[in-house]
């Protein structure tokens, strides 16, 4: 696993930006990155208590290397980990219209004249 740090990346980070990848995501925190020579390598991103690591299948990610694949994907991931959070957020709070809404009344009802035969009168 390679730890994201920002020291570690410069220069994989200056690659990203010169190669066009394209970027697809296949499951969560999890993407396909193809080179234009048509390469497909796999990045994986993992949160741990210790801060966030990535691996990448290229031969630079196989020895713990900083790799242009994990620096052009790692702000989409930011992007969408971010995204999921914010609307996770939203549903945890109840929002300020269900607050103030007054609490519903029932209508009162007859009282019963009683019963014959089953039937309510």
């Amino acid at each position: 696993m390679i730890e994201l740090n920002p020291k570690r990346f410069v220069n994989a980070a200056a690659k990203a930006r010169q190669v066009k990848l394209y970027v697809r995501m296949f499951a969560w925190r999890q993407y396909q990155s193809r080179t234009p020579q048509g390469h497909v390598y796999t990045v994986k991103f993992e949160t741990k208590a210790s801060g966030v690591y990535a691996s990448c299948n290229c031969a630079a990610g196989a020895k713990n290397l900083p790799c242009y694949h994990v620096a052009s994907v790692y702000p989409i991931d930011i992007a969408i980990v971010t995204m999921r959070q914010e609307h996770a957020r939203q549903f945890e709070q109840p929002h300020e219209a269900h607050r103030s809404m007054p609490p519903v009344l029932v209508k009162p009802q007859p009282p019963s004249l009683g019963r014959i035969n089953g039937m309510e009168l």
